[in-house]
């Protein structure tokens, strides 16, 4: 294969039949028009060229103009008259770096490292025109908070509806667009006409490549030069994570079509531990190689690295379930059907039944359909059935009890975030609070007064607990903060909580890791002064127990996917 430049790309030209045949399954060499086309990029060209040199029956002829190309490695220097309107840290000069020389790529940094203050002043360094930040509902209000305080010159915009002309009117002639993910796709049509010159996409929620909210996210992405993916939790389930976000960065590492890229790196299939059938699995074949197709176009920085925080503390507490709940989960697990109270609960695919066993050790069932219920535990972005569901509770509450021991004995006199994940979760355990005679504030899905209730948990000394619905609170809302005393500016203490805050309560988890390390770190940021402890009620179902192991394999992912980057940073881009 020929490897010239072509203007500022670089072009990878087949000459021989097999050369060809590479081109049909390798991804990310992309034809465009009468050119083959890699990358204007150092970074890509360097791990295309590496993964190319791997197939011994093609042979590449590197032009010396291409080798000089490639020889620049070092990032650019912030000018010296650059005024920063508040100072960085040392990794958010060099992730800003990072973005200036690449011209975008993924900021995948641990929450609480303030990578929307690297963005605001990228887009300022850049002096772009027009930027399209996309974000998670709950982060609209920070993105106008860290314009504000970060790069005030900034003039932006927040999509507050979906009237089109409207709200064109008032973003037309502004810096910034900032808009929820939902947004993007009822306006997307619209979109594509405008021209920006960056897309942000904060919080990275754009990993399944069959969602409507990636392909309309990829859409925009094609159309603008400039393109960041902000997130602090970008691989999280599966090696094929890697795989939508890259293709939106830079789709020369990893091609345009799914299917290809799957089968060239992901290991699709393979015998159980019997042999006797096949399952699904979505491991890597070549897990390092994907490691360095997402750290080529990524700068990973973890909290440890960078930052003296506390240490974290897990306790797993194992609970018994009740002998009226065991009963019924097991009867439902062998008969994929159960009454009871005269209706009947029958479940017809594997979702359906993890969804509903999964109820049984948090102390309640769901009688009627098991639509919302799916929706609570892995949290996805459909919308439930509006319709009121039936619950049953059962007579023996063992996970009630356990809260209750937490709250009596290890949290005695503390302040503590409890965490749930459905609806009837939050009605057992505003039970148990009214019981035990403590102040609590209760923060659900869909609560338009977040910030009136965390300023009131921060303000009153004795309210002593947060009871947060997972799906609420995961992002935007820092549980920790300034000393109310420290400012006179009430608005400005909204969103954090006291230093005083370092112990939170899981009833239940979901399948997310990501929404699981986001609710971690609401308490564990900069400013955390104490040990953070974390008490986990584990139901002894097996359910419960395969949940946890889920969470801990992608765990094991995320940390092997991340890791060696994370100890050359200080070295290589200081």
């Amino acid at each position: 294969m020929k490897v010239r430049m072509s203007g500022s790309n670089v072009e990878i030209k087949p000459t021989t039949l097999a050369d060809y045949e590479v081109f049909k399954t390798f991804p990310g060499l992309l034809k465009m028009g009468g050119r083959y086309f890699c990358a204007s990029k150092g970074p890509v060209v360097r791990n295309v060229l590496k993964r190319l040199r791997k197939y011994e029956n093609i042979t590449l002829d590197v032009d010396p103009s291409v080798e000089k190309f490639l020889s620049v490695g070092k990032l650019d220097e912030i000018p010296s008259n650059f005024g920063f309107r508040t100072e960085p840290l040392k990794h958010q000069m060099i992730a800003l770096r990072f973005l200036s020389t690449n011209r975008g790529g993924g900021l995948l940094l641990d929450p609480g490292l303030g990578k929307t203050k690297v963005c605001c002043d990228f887009m300022w360094i850049e002096k772009f025109k027009r930027s399209l930040v996309v974000c998670p509902k709950p982060l609209l209000f920070v993105w106008q908070e860290e314009i504000q305080t970060h790069r005030p010159e900034l003039t932006y915009h927040v999509f507050e509806s979906t009237d089109w002309d409207a709200e064109y009117a008032q973003a037309k002639d502004k810096d910034v667009w900032v808009m929820n993910y939902r947004k993007v796709s009822i306006l997307i049509e619209a979109l594509l006409d405008i021209s920006f010159d960056a897309l942000l996409v904060d919080e990275g929620l754009v990993k399944s490549v069959s969602s409507d909210q990636t392909d309309d996210i990829t859409r925009i992405a094609y159309k603008t030069p400039v393109r960041v993916i902000m997130s602090g939790t970008l691989v999280n389930n599966t090696a094929a994570d890697v795989f939508a976000p890259v293709r939106i960065l830079e789709p020369s590492l990893v091609g345009t079509s799914f299917s290809k890229f799957r089968d060239e790196y992901l290991q699709t299939w393979c015998p159980d531990k019997n042999n006797k059938h096949l399952k699904a699995v979505s491991g890597a074949k070549d897990p390092g190689l994907l490691k360095e197709i997402l750290h080529t176009c990524s700068i990973v920085m973890r909290k440890e690295e960078w930052l003296q925080l506390p240490k974290k503390h897990f306790h797993y507490i194992e609970v018994n379930i009740g002998e009226d709940a065991e009963d019924a989960y097991y009867k439902l697990l062998r008969n994929y059907a159960l009454r009871l109270e005269g209706k009947e609960i029958v479940v017809d695919n594997p979702l359906s039944m993890m969804a509903k066993l999964s109820q049984f050790g948090n102390g309640f069932v769901y009688l009627d359909d098991d639509v919302g219920a799916q929706n609570d535990l892995l949290l996805t972005e459909r919308k439930s059935r509006k319709k009121k569901r039936t619950t049953h509770y059962f007579k023996s509450q063992p996970k009630i009890d356990s809260l209750r021991g937490l709250l009596n004995d290890q949290l005695l006199g503390k302040k503590a975030v409890v965490w749930y994940t459905m609806d009837a979760e939050r009605v057992l355990i505003q039970e148990l609070l009214t019981e035990l005679r403590l102040p609590f504030v209760t923060v659900a899905g869909g609560d338009k007064s977040i910030p009136a209730k965390v300023r009131e948990f921060n303000t009153n000394p004795d309210m002593r607990i947060m009871l947060c619905q997972a799906k609420t609170l995961n992002y935007g809302v820092t549980l920790l903060g300034r000393q109310c005393e420290d400012t006179e500016d009430m608005d400005e203490v909204i969103t954090s909580i006291s230093t005083a805050i370092y112990t939170q309560v899981f009833y239940s988890l979901t399948y997310s890791l990501e929404v699981f390390l986001q609710q971690q770190d609401r308490i564990h940021r900069i400013g955390q002064k104490n040990e953070c402890h974390y008490y986990i009620l584990v139901a002894n179902t097996p359910t419960e127990q395969k949940l946890v192991k889920a969470l801990e394999d992608k765990q094991d992912i995320r940390e092997f996917m991340l890791e060696d980057w994370i100890h050359s940073a200080k070295a290589a881009l200081v």
